[in-house]
């Protein structure tokens, strides 16, 4: 159990220093967005984009969190998004305990033009 504790653990780190986190979002609260360039991955019209968002300091106290790490599905054509993985981590860039949220059955939302999601989509669906 242990071996597969530090295998885990060393595979998390190993994702936080390959990735090429870029900023692409401050909310009017002053998260922070980001999104990994270097992993996006192509299927079809799909694209699989991992992204992380600290929050500002009340924030955080409020949602005893400080950032968040997902991995996203975008489909550019039909112009939605399924959250597939959903990490929270106690300190900023993605430092501290983490605790995974299970999603068993990812929903497909519509994005919201002039959101979030709308300038992530903009990025990783241009060819």
């Amino acid at each position: 159990m242990k071996t597969l504790l530090l295998i885990l653990s060393l595979l998390l780190i190993t994702t936080n220093l390959y990735a090429e986190w870029t900023l692409y979002f401050i909310n009017v609260e002053g998260s922070v967005h980001f999104y990994d360039k270097s992993n996006i991955k192509r299927n079809g019209d799909k694209v699989k984009v991992w992204a992380y968002m600290n929050f500002t300091d009340e924030r955080a106290k409020s949602l005893n969190v400080s950032s968040v790490r997902i991995l996203e599905e975008i489909d550019c054509v039909n112009e939605t998004s399924k959250r597939l993985t959903f990490h929270r981590f106690t300190k900023s860039d993605l430092e501290g305990d983490m605790r995974d949220i299970t999603l068993p059955n990812p929903t497909i939302s519509y994005i919201v033009p002039d959101s979030v999601n709308a300038d992530l989509m903009k990025l990783v669906c241009k060819k």
